[in-house]
């Protein structure tokens, strides 16, 4: 396991610890990608309904055995059993546009896995 799942699978444990997540919740995930296909390994005995991505060209596809939609399109009624776990570095623009569609970081929307890793001490570093 990398890094970068290590942080996920803590991060996932504390949202399961915490009654974040439950087994009566639909998780949905943000974002087609490498992390959302370890979350959704990680969470096997939860009720995963979709993937949204921004990404018109993932759209329609198959991940992990989850439909990949337009966030807008998925998510266009607010229902309170879903949960929405986010793994990008775009997690604060993700945020913002889930609020827009009535999901409220914290409460329906979190953020598992927020950065990038660095190997240099570069000034950009840092600020980041």
């Amino acid at each position: 396991m990398d890094q970068t799942e290590i942080t996920i699978s803590d991060a996932l444990e504390k949202l399961i610890n915490d009654n974040k997540i439950t087994k009566e919740d639909k998780i949905v995930f943000f974002g087609a990608n490498k992390s959302t296909v370890f979350m959704i390994d990680k969470l096997a005995e939860y009720e995963k309904v979709a993937i949204v991505d921004n990404d018109v060209r993932k759209h329609g596809q198959i991940v992990s055995g989850l439909k990949v939609y337009a966030p807008e399109k998925y998510l266009h009624e607010y229902d309170s059993k879903i949960k929405i776990l986010i793994a990008s570095e775009y997690y604060r623009e993700m945020c913002e546009q889930l609020e827009e569609l009535g999901y409220k970081e914290s409460k329906a929307v979190f953020a598992v896995w927020k950065g990038r890793r660095y190997y240099d001490i570069s000034e950009e570093t840092f600020n980041y």
